[in-house]
């Protein structure tokens, strides 16, 4: 500082630039801020993409163990549905004969 007399209160050479303890050097912290985001959003991606894979696995999953379940419950009605057939057709073919009760000798 100076002093109203005109010379500074602190000698030349009397305050020296600060040093780290850690002797570490100063690093420029936009750098390490961009680094850090990037990592971030990698991350993020990650963890989104093993959910999706996850779900997707778990979603085939289900589709492998009731596919075959379906398809058997398919094929029974489908079976119904052609029994049903059947009888109606008999039904009407008897009725058709005059015979619905009756048997030839």
């Amino acid at each position: 500082m100076v002093s109203a007399i005109g010379r500074s209160s602190l000698r030349e050479g009397a305050v020296r630039p600060r040093r780290y303890s850690s002797g570490l050097r100063r690093t420029s912290v936009g750098p390490l801020l961009v680094v850090q985001a990037a990592m971030a959003f990698l991350r993020k991606m990650l963890i989104t993409v093993a959910m999706l894979g996850a779900g997707s696995g778990v979603g085939l999953a289900l589709l492998a163990i009731v596919t075959p379940g379906e398809q058997r419950k398919q094929e029974m009605l489908k079976e119904a549905a052609t029994t049903q057939e059947n009888v109606a057709w008999r039904k009407n073919w008897m009725v058709s004969e005059g015979g619905a009760g009756e048997r030839s000798p």
